[in-house]
């Protein structure tokens, strides 16, 4: 016997994709009231290439693992883990250390996600029966090497989704929508999102 029909994408691929249309909308929206440019991050899906300093701030979302814990007939259910990475760097300035600048600016763009991602809207991410929860685990802070007269800081935020997985016994789940000016691209450095308008 064989599965005589296609399997798509499963929902950890599907949702991973809809934190990074929920971040650019919401981080653009937060432009718009706070006028921040650190909000315009470009936002990136799976990307593995070093950021250049000329692509920063930035955001990468990443898939870490998914566990699951309970099985039924049709689906399965449990935690998947996300991997939210900031990267922000700064030049000394007469008023800052361009560390200390970058430190800040990294914590000011995690701080932002974090809103984001635990507000009660995004609880279920708006996709009820399929994700039941979610949760900002850890925001881990780090430097990175100086290269030059630029200095880079990083943040991980570790982001974890309860949700179900279809295994295609029946008809698959469907992630709904979110009506968003933003869509998933591929670029030659990896999936980003972009927005409708450009």
């Amino acid at each position: 016997m064989m599965i005589n029909t296609i399997i798509g994408e499963q929902n950890y691929e599907k949702i991973r994709d809809l934190i990074g249309v929920i971040l650019a909308d919401e981080l653009a929206n937060q432009n718009v009231l706070q006028a921040n440019p650190l909000l315009l991050a470009n936002i990136y899906i799976e990307r593995g290439i070093a950021f250049d300093k000329t692509e920063l701030p930035a955001i990468n979302i990443s898939l870490n693992s998914a566990n699951y814990d309970e099985k039924f007939r049709t689906e399965s259910s449990g935690e998947t883990k996300y991997y939210i990475e900031v990267q922000t760097n700064r030049a000394h300035s007469s008023s800052k250390q361009g560390d200390e600048q970058s430190s800040l600016d990294v914590q000011y763009l995690a701080g932002k996600i974090r809103a984001i991602l635990e507000h009660p809207v995004y609880s279920a991410l708006q996709q009820k029966g399929i994700v039941g929860g979610t949760q900002i685990a850890s925001i881990q802070i780090g430097k990175m090497q100086q290269l030059d007269a630029q200095h880079s800081t990083v943040a991980r935020l570790e982001f974890n989704v309860r949700m179900i997985e279809s295994n295609g016994a029946n008809d698959a789940l469907t992630v709904a929508g979110i009506d968003s000016d933003f869509s998933v691209t591929d670029t030659d450095l990896g999936y980003k999102i972009i927005t409708n308008n450009s």
